[in-house]
């Protein structure tokens, strides 16, 4: 989760050339299951939330109209829920609370936190290594859901 939140700050700083933005974005994608993962999004005051691919999430993000944007993740608990597939991969549940903070002028001008339920799929491969074959597993995110905002 470190990783994906470093993506976040690169993508969201207006001091981030467009270029590297661009790079974080494509990087923050290969972190999820393919690119058809949805993100749901919500504000406060508002009963709809949204949901977005994930690169369509992102690029939004990039073009936030807040002088600086902050988004952590806290709270992270276990993954649990997990349940193996027919397709051979394993799926989870992760929670975790998510703090975000617009910022004019130096000032919060929007923050909310967000409890959000996030997909984790397990997928392995089996790979050959110096003559031996060996299961090899990859992490990857799937589907973010609101759960509640406040």
């Amino acid at each position: 989760m470190k990783i994906s939140q470093i993506f976040l700050a690169i993508i969201s700083s207006k001091e981030t050339y467009p270029e590297s933005a661009n790079q974080a974005i494509d990087l923050a994608v290969e972190l999820f299951v393919n690119e058809d993962v949805q993100v749901e999004v919500s504000t406060t005051g508002y009963s709809q939330s949204v949901k977005r691919k994930i690169r369509d999430y992102l690029t939004r993000l990039k073009l936030l109209k807040y002088d600086k944007v902050e988004i952590k993740w806290a709270e992270i608990n276990y993954v649990s829920n997990f349940r193996k597939a027919p397709d051979g991969n394993y799926y989870g549940t992760l929670t975790v609370m998510q703090t975000f903070r617009g910022y004019k002028d130096n000032q919060v001008v929007y923050s909310d936190v967000t409890q959000k339920d996030v997909e984790v799929v397990i997928k392995g491969m089996e790979k050959s290594m110096q003559g031996q074959k060996e299961m090899v597993w990859d992490v990857l995110l799937s589907d973010i859901g609101v759960v509640d905002t406040k």
